[in-house]
């Protein structure tokens, strides 16, 4: 997204993500995709170490701030991590959807270059810790990807659609899709 699009979210209270896929097991690229994106062998170990490692830190990030929310690390569990993440928006926004949408805002800001991250967001409410973490996921995997692989190769793969990925809008009230509107989506 460009600074002009993360501007529009921040006066909306809206803040898109896009992570790899959160698993039990993490994702593995099939055969197709392997030819589709010609991978070698090192370029798929590569990729499947990408992937345990976000796998790991947004598992390990999101499930103390589900189980504040939900009230025990047992009712993570038998959600899971990726629902987790609209069980944190959902509950945020029914409690307070103008601090929701001051938080959310703060990290569209962020992401616009309008604002400095962070240095610490353990005092946020979880949904801003959320969705610091979110917006940083792809950046952290395609880091993964280039330490091995090179920056080129990663920005290719982490933004390739044969691999898999989530897609999360966090917002502070109902979906407004005005404000994707000129994306091309």
């Amino acid at each position: 997204m460009t600074k002009e699009d993360w501007e529009r979210m921040a006066e909306s209270g809206i803040v898109p993500t896009r992570i790899p896929c959160v698993r039990d097991q993490p994702w593995t690229p099939t055969e197709r995709a392997i030819d589709r994106l010609g991978l070698a062998p090192a370029d798929v170990e590569a990729l499947e170490a990408a992937y345990k490692a976000s796998n790991k830190r947004v598992t390990e990030q999101i499930r103390p701030l589900c189980a504040r929310v939900l009230g025990s690390p047992e009712a993570v569990e038998k959600i899971g991590v990726s629902s987790c993440i609209d069980v944190i928006n959902n509950s945020a926004r029914r409690a307070d959807a103008d601090a929701t949408k001051q938080s959310l805002s703060r990290v569209a800001e962020v992401q616009a270059g309008k604002r400095e991250t962070p240095k610490s967001v353990a005092d946020a409410p979880p949904v801003e810790q959320l969705a610091y973490l979110l917006t940083q996921e792809s950046k952290s995997f395609e880091s993964d990807l280039a330490q091995r692989l090179g920056p080129d190769e990663a920005g290719r793969l982490a933004n390739a659609s044969e691999l898999c990925s989530e897609r999360h809008v966090l917002r502070a009230g109902d979906f407004d899709r005005s404000a994707f509107r000129g994306r091309g989506r």
